[in-house]
């Protein structure tokens, strides 16, 4: 199992990222959209693996914003 950064991008709306734990891509963008994504918005949806020192620096770097 690896860790995946997933986000939602349209012209209107953006999610994201979230950081899920999933055998593949393709699981984790199926967890973050749950049921609240249509069929067709699911392909806005990305995700990549990611190594957890860079999920550390993007958290750090949200908390410091806030």
């Amino acid at each position: 199992m690896g860790l995946y950064q997933v986000k939602y991008q349209s012209m209107s709306a953006s999610y994201g990222p979230s950081f899920i734990e999933a055998d593949s891509e393709t699981e984790a963008r199926r967890k973050f959209a749950g049921s609240a994504f249509s069929k067709n918005e699911m392909i806005l949806i990305t995700a990549r693996p990611v190594s957890i020192n860079e999920m550390k620096r993007a958290l750090r770097s949200e908390a410091e914003g806030e």
